[in-house]
């Protein structure tokens, strides 16, 4: 008896507001057809939108705040560092942990941050910040099995804010050659290996829009059709994918299609330290500002003559070196602060937002509320917005806690990135952070859910803490009890909902506590790929 399957595929920062236009033109065929038959709404993201506490989310059926996780690193107050999340904080507590508990056997393939692969009974391929030379597969003899079926010089990243892909064919044609690359793991492990579900990740997806959005926005006055062939044939290169997918689900089992957040343009820059320095809230230590000029005024030197020479073409290996050495001398922002003059700070959170945090110590030895002081920090906020025109969006922390931040601001609906170790230049500026960064995240992601047990219905409100106890449900898999999200009920026929009455169980114990299992290489690793993927 054939056993019916579940595949979830998650298109990282897919929006309705690229795809619908595609559909349109005949461009995503496979996906007009699942649409046609099955659910759909706007998946709505996480505060804030940002990749990893969103995957994160995802996959445990928690929110950030409970999570406590709200970006692809959070702040070390014991040993005054940013960290990576990684594999840990999703071990026993995920979606594909509960249905291994039930005798099915999951893939995931290419989920963020799964890094290092756990044990299980399945099988893990892990997302970013993996690489081919890591140890990146569960079990670990697959590497040697999907080393043979990629091709040479295949790796999981395109950092797309490299100098070389200014040349953005460069960038097309390498980010065309990794998602067929992707492609044959997927169809060697869907079609070689037992599995009841299988979650796959496709980032391509959100690297594409951060490079190309100022080509792909049809509101952008600037726009040109020069690279609108290949924009459509990297979309039919998904759609492809999906039409895969489906066949391989065909009419006995599920299939949901997912993205962790939508897109929209990059509007704005607002250096948010050098913004609280001004306001006297933030004071670095003098030497490091002396020296940082210095070495900043040299580095740009350096990168600017490494760049016109093409050193990354021509000496990949010295332009390796040259790249790490400098990183290296690069100054953190924690490493600057005057933690006895500084009330409150961003100590390096992505650019996709800000997060303030006071500094407990100061606060105390001042005898200075913390609240008052939080308000104080809103009011000023408030006061630069009004100045200087700009939608300014606040989430207050309801924990006094060390590791999260106090304040969350976005800024014209996140359209506005956040450098947190710039301090020269305007603090606020009406342009976008770089050429090769001219697409934002926004909250408006896609879900679409097709299959044996799922009816047409268009969905008003969906959110992604309730794509873990909708899909446990679809596999008539008891919901742990501590999840936030919800069963999304309104997309199953009548028949099943009748015969398959919501379970639950209690949640597995995991004890909270914020302990990387990553080496002090594997840390730094991992800031110099968000650097490279420009979230730093």
């Amino acid at each position: 008896m054939k056993t019916n399957k579940i595949i979830v595929l998650g298109l990282d920062g897919a929006t309705f507001d690229v795809i619908s236009p595609l559909i349109k033109e005949g461009v995503m065929p496979n996906l007009k057809r699942i649409m046609g038959k099955g659910a759909l709404g706007i998946l709505k993201s996480v505060i804030p939108p940002v990749t990893a506490p969103a995957w994160l989310s995802i996959a445990t059926g928690l929110s950030p705040f409970s999570l406590r996780i709200f970006d692809f690193m959070y702040f070390d107050e014991k040993n005054n560092k940013m960290k990576p999340i990684d594999s840990s904080f999703f071990k026993n507590r995920s979606l594909w942990d509960y249905v291994e508990e039930y005798g099915m056997r999951p893939i995931i393939v290419n989920y963020p941050f799964l890094y290092p692969p756990y044990e299980i009974d399945g099988i893990i391929i892990s997302g970013f910040p993996a690489t081919i030379k890591d140890e990146f597969t569960f079990p670990s003899y697959l590497k040697k099995e999907i080393l043979r079926i990629v091709s040479n010089g295949f790796d999981f990243i395109v950092n797309y804010h490299h100098p070389k892909y200014d040349d953005v064919t460069l960038f097309l044609n390498d980010l065309f050659k990794t998602l067929e690359n992707k492609y044959k793991i997927i169809k060697y492990l869907l079609m070689n290996k037992k599995w009841r579900i299988a979650f796959i990740v496709l980032s391509e997806t959100d690297w594409f829009q951060h490079r190309m959005w100022k080509y792909i926005d049809t509101t952008n006055e600037r726009k040109t059709n020069k690279y609108n062939s290949k924009i459509k044939k990297f979309w039919a290169k998904i759609d492809e994918i999906i039409g895969f997918l489906d066949d391989i689900v065909d009419e006995g089992g599920e299939f949901f299609i997912i993205s962790d957040h939508g897109f929209g343009p990059n509007t704005s820059v607002f250096r948010l330290n050098y913004w609280l320095e001004q306001q006297r809230y933030l004071k670095r230590k003098k030497k490091y500002c002396n020296i940082k000029i210095i070495k900043e005024t040299f580095l740009y030197f350096l990168t600017q003559i490494s760049n016109k020479l093409k050193f990354y073409k021509y000496f990949p290996k010295v332009y390796k070196w040259g790249k790490k050495t400098v990183n290296s001398f690069k100054p953190r922002i924690l490493d600057e602060i005057d933690w006895q003059n500084t009330i409150a700070f961003d100590p390096g959170h992505t650019i996709p937002f800000g997060g303030i945090y006071l500094n407990k110590k100061y606060l105390e030895n001042s005898g200075i509320n913390r609240e008052g002081m939080i308000n104080s920090i809103i009011r000023d906020l408030r006061v630069i917005a009004k100045e200087q025109n700009f939608k300014l969006e606040i989430f207050k922390s309801f924990s006094d806690s060390s590791d999260i931040p106090d304040i969350l601001i976005s800024i014209n609906d996140w359209g506005c990135v956040l450098p947190k170790n710039q301090f020269e230049g305007r603090v606020y500026e009406n342009t976008p952070y770089s050429d090769r960064h001219t697409g934002c995240h926004r909250l408006e992601g896609i879900f679409i859910a097709k299959g044996k047990k799922i009816k047409r219905n268009k969905l008003k409100e969906v959110k992604l803490m309730d794509i873990l106890p909708t899909v446990l449900y679809t596999l008539d898999v008891p919901i742990p009890s501590n999840i936030e999200g919800r069963v999304l009920k309104e997309i199953f026929i009548e028949n099943y909902l009748k015969s398959h009455p919501i379970s639950f169980r209690k949640g597995n114990i995991v004890e909270y506590k914020k302990d990387s299992e990553l080496s002090l290489s594997e840390d730094e690793k991992i800031k110099r790929q968000l650097e490279g993927l420009g979230y730093m």
